[in-house]
């Protein structure tokens, strides 16, 4: 069905930047690892980036 391939392949494209993003995010943080701040940054990154990875997966299922 070309409809969900080309949803699923949005969201696929979505979560790829997303990715990059906490990368780039994890990688800042790392370098400020010894200031309370960046941890607690990092901290929150890590948790949006484990809701965001539950959310495509709900979504793609649901499509499927």
């Amino acid at each position: 069905m070309p409809s969900i391939d080309a949803g699923v392949s949005i969201l696929s494209k979505s979560m790829e930047e997303q990715k990059l993003i906490v990368q780039m995010l994890t990688d800042t943080v790392a370098a400020l690892k010894n200031n309370d701040a960046a941890r607690e940054a990092l901290q929150k990154v890590e948790e949006v980036t484990e809701e965001l990875s539950g959310t495509l997966g709900t979504v793609i299922d649901r499509t499927i």
